[in-house]
């Protein structure tokens, strides 16, 4: 992190502990230090302390027991449109991966894939990138393939593309 700039801040949902977090920040080398609040009260106390910190980015459980994840995302980017929003679930649905994505997460985390791939989540929304695990952006490849039509020999041959 630069001399005299701000540590980025961010706002941990209930029961995710991580502590404070220092790491090089891609191939830029440079060192990003997260501050932590751990354990809040419920997901209502996370969503204040975003507003209240104007945190650089936020993980949230996607199963939150008073506002999901999808709902969270919105009131967070609706008021913090600077704000980068990591989901964190077990859930590997495409729809839900579609809501959250909608709702302005940047990251979607995988429960079993936290513990390996949390750090390198949080340096991609520090330097405002997404992130995905390879299982989410498998599911989001074959989303997208399945939706674009095919380019047949009949189409390259048409407009003269080499076979």
């Amino acid at each position: 992190m630069a001399s005299g700039s701000k540590p980025h801040t961010a706002i941990v949902q209930p029961s995710l502990q991580i502590g404070s977090i220092t790491g090089s920040a891609g191939s830029s080398g440079r060192k990003q230090t997260g501050r932590w609040w751990q354990r809040l009260a419920d997901d209502k106390e996370a969503i204040a302390k975003v507003f209240a910190t104007s945190s650089d980015f936020a993980v949230l459980d996607y199963s939150m027991p008073l506002i999901n994840g999808v709902g969270a995302t919105r009131q967070i980017r609706a008021r913090l449109p600077t704000t980068e929003v990591l989901i964190y679930t077990v859930h590997d649905d495409l729809e839900l991966i579609h809501e959250c994505l909608k709702a302005g997460a940047r990251s979607y985390l995988l429960k079993s894939n936290m513990e390996s791939h949390l750090l390198s989540a949080i340096e991609s929304l520090a330097m405002h990138e997404p992130f995905f695990t390879g299982n989410v952006f498998e599911t989001l490849l074959d989303s997208y393939l399945a939706s674009r039509p095919t380019l047949g020999m009949a189409q390259a041959t048409e407009h003269n593309l080499p076979l």
